[in-house]
């Protein structure tokens, strides 16, 4: 059995893939996505849109951060005559900014380290990145004064979807740190040692390890997916069923 913990509105791949390969597929969207608005947050956004011809690149870490990036940047520039590098973090993040008739480069190592890679190699320039609240910082930490965020977006939890993963035994789907740590947060041992989670990159795992003590004290079983993909992901969890 397969659980599926992405947003609804993240989840109509992963759940049109499950039907067309018979896979038995529990939705259980513990997160949606909330937008914010600059007035929301303490962050000098306007500045920053103003000044926006002084950055080179563009980051954008989501589907998420695409969405709601290019709503703010539409509301001051003309995206279509955008000239900057945009960079992508996956296949489905850049498939979104595709759909915008946005080119973007996004890194065969699908995660900020892939990013970094690129830029520090080929892109010395200033960039401005798009991404949502609690993002791990990466980026940030690593590039310091030459980059700047915008946080355009957040997940807001659910208990009540909790009750949609079974008692048994089951392979649940992680795409991000938050989730995973919601759910050891709220439920005891007996629940959680008989589940399987696979999470969507190594970082999620390592963040994990790292910070939340009943991993290593309950033996609980993490396996990284090759690639954040729906499709790896289910690839992985196929051989836990």
């Amino acid at each position: 059995m397969i659980i599926n913990t992405r947003p609804i509105s993240l989840s109509q791949n992963i759940i049109t893939l499950c039907q067309d390969k018979q896979i038995n597929l529990i939705n259980a969207h513990l997160s949606e996505i909330n937008q914010i608005m600059p007035e929301d947050i303490v962050d000098n956004w306007e500045l920053k849109l103003t000044n926006f011809h002084t950055y080179e690149n563009l980051i954008f870490t989501s589907q998420s951060s695409v969405k709601y990036g290019l709503e703010l940047l539409r509301s001051r520039i003309d995206i279509s005559k955008m000239k900057k590098n945009v960079f992508s973090v996956g296949l489905a993040t850049k498939k979104i900014l595709s759909h915008e008739n946005i080119s973007s480069i996004s890194p065969e190592n699908q995660s900020s380290e892939g990013i970094l890679d690129i830029l520090n190699s080929n892109y010395s320039g200033k960039s401005l990145l798009f991404c949502g609240k609690n993002s791990n910082n990466n980026l940030q930490n690593t590039l310091k004064e030459r980059i700047d965020e915008i946080v355009c977006y957040e997940l807001i939890f659910n208990k009540d979807q909790l009750n949609k993963i079974p008692n048994g035994s089951a392979i649940v789907l992680i795409f991000n740190f938050l989730t995973l740590k919601f759910i050891l947060d709220n439920f005891n041992y007996k629940f959680i040692t008989n589940k399987v989670f696979i999470v969507a990159s190594k970082k999620i795992k390592d963040r994990a390890v790292k910070n939340i003590k009943a991993i290593k004290d309950l033996g609980i079983e993490i396996v990284v997916s090759e690639q954040p993909s729906d499709e790896s992901m289910l690839q992985v969890a196929k051989k836990f069923t």
